[in-house]
């Protein structure tokens, strides 16, 4: 999933002219809904999207169609306070009439201009795969590490799942510490959760961590195992 926060920017480069599509939601308490539709025949760097002022900006559907062959590549730029930091986290090969689409549940896919999708032999690159991003099995009262994000990246955390391997109900804590803090009461999201034995507790949490954030978790027996999912941008 693509996420933009204030001071990001969502840029292309492209070899060629390329119509395109796209459609976000802006998340700031409510969710409003925003659509973009341009064409751009400049080489280079051209913006595709701006991050809003305050709150994220979802991005929900990309579409580009190509006019010609050449390389597509798409890029955050991101002002750090200390200069622009740009990075490429997708790039395809595509010939004219290509349609390069993106989706928030399937990520990247290519299809040639009648609309089949195209096998991916360009080693196309798409950062934002949904996958597992930590598994534990912690020990008893012992608050442990299930997921640092990465100090390059942001991560959009989708789900979590807690199953309790035992017949005997516990309970569970799961916590989300900025940029590493020692842990305090203000970043719990789960606490004492009550679990029966044998049974599973799934949450779609929907959150967004930072470089070097922490989602830690806490079990009071040794028999629970937390599964944690989402995307690294």
């Amino acid at each position: 999933m693509i996420i933009l926060k204030p001071g990001d920017n969502l840029l292309g480069i492209i070899t060629g002219s390329v119509d395109y599509y796209i459609s976000y939601v802006d998340l700031k308490g409510f969710e409003s809904g925003n659509t973009m539709d341009s064409l751009t025949t400049t080489l280079g760097e051209t913006i595709l999207l701006y991050s809003p002022n305050e709150g994220v900006r979802q991005v929900k559907y990309m579409s580009f169609r190509t006019a010609s062959s050449g390389t597509l590549s798409l890029l955050f730029r991101t002002n750090t306070g200390q200069g622009i930091v740009k990075k490429i986290f997708y790039q395809c090969d595509v010939e004219a009439g290509d349609i390069v689409e993106y989706t928030s549940d399937e990520g990247f896919r290519v299809k040639n201009s009648i609309g089949s999708v195209k096998t991916d032999t360009n080693n196309n690159t798409n950062t934002f795969g949904a996958k597992v991003l930590g598994q534990s099995n912690p020990l008893a009262t012992t608050l442990t590490t299930l997921y640092t994000t990465p100090a390059d990246k942001n991560t959009y955390c989708t789900s979590i799942v807690v199953a309790n391997r035992s017949a005997v109900a516990t309970t569970f804590r799961v916590a989300v510490r900025p940029s590493g803090a020692a842990i305090s009461n203000e970043h719990y999201l789960y606490y004492d959760i009550p679990i029966n034995g044998n049974d599973t507790f799934t949450a779609t949490i929907g959150i967004t961590l930072s470089q070097t954030d922490i989602v830690s978790v806490y079990a009071t027996l040794a028999t629970l195992s937390f599964n944690l999912f989402g995307q690294e941008i």
